[in-house]
This record gives C-alpha cells, structure tokens and sequence, in this order.
C-alpha cells in the first residue's frame, strides 16, 4: 500500500541557558614575585532564560517551559599563579561547586548536585 508509519519513541533532548551573577572573595596566601598561592569562595545567582525540550523522531516536536526561581550555588577553591611578566600570569584553579536544589528542571546541576572544575588559562593584570 506505500505507506509506512513512524516508528513511536525517539530521543528528547533538553537544552537549558542560564545567566548569571557569581561573587568571589579571595585571599592571597602567598605572594612572591613570580608565584601567588590563594583561595577563594563564593556563590552564584543564575536564572534560567531558555528550557527547550526537543523529541527527535520521524516528525521532530519542540517544546519550550518557563523557569520559575533561580539557581543557587556555593563554590570554594585554590589557585596558583605564575607570572610570566609584569602583566601576564598563567594560571591553575582547581574548586569545588554545590548546586542546591531550587526546584530548576532536570540536568546534570540537579542529577550531581556536587562539582569538581578545574580552570587554567592566562591572567592579565592591569
């Protein structure tokens, strides 16, 4: 008969964005000419701007949902500089960051709410 039916199910993909506001106190514990060691903590406002559901089947269907609230998150960790020059520094920041649970829709923040994060980059200073 030439016509054949879409098979049911499929995958969802669910893509968030979310802006925000982090605050972070740091405390040098060393600082030398070519190398500072410091710490720091904070915490992070973010609120969720896009929520889009996508179930990718024979016909794709689109969904978008508001977010009500913010997401709050506390982060604390260490860093080291080196200073390659009077205004250039390379630099390591390992930390750790704890989503609390705000009642933001399902992701990796809610799932492992308990973070690891690791930064290295360059750092000028003016």
């Amino acid at each position: 008969d030439g016509v054949e039916e879409a098979p049911i199910g499929g995958n969802v993909r669910n893509v968030q964005h979310y802006i925000g506001i982090p605050l972070n106190a740091y405390y040098d514990i060393v600082s030398k000419d070519f190398i500072s060691l410091y710490a720091y903590a904070g915490g992070t406002v973010e609120k969720c701007i896009m929520n889009r559901y996508q179930i990718l089947a024979a016909t794709d269907i689109h969904h978008s949902e508001d977010v009500k609230g913010v997401q709050l998150s506390v982060n604390a960790g260490i860093g080291v500089e080196f200073r390659l020059g009077r205004f250039v520094g390379l630099y390591v920041d390992p930390s750790l960051r704890y989503y609390f649970n705000n009642g933001q829709p399902k992701s990796i923040r809610t799932a492992q709410p308990l973070m690891l994060g690791f930064e290295m980059g360059f750092r000028f200073n003016l």
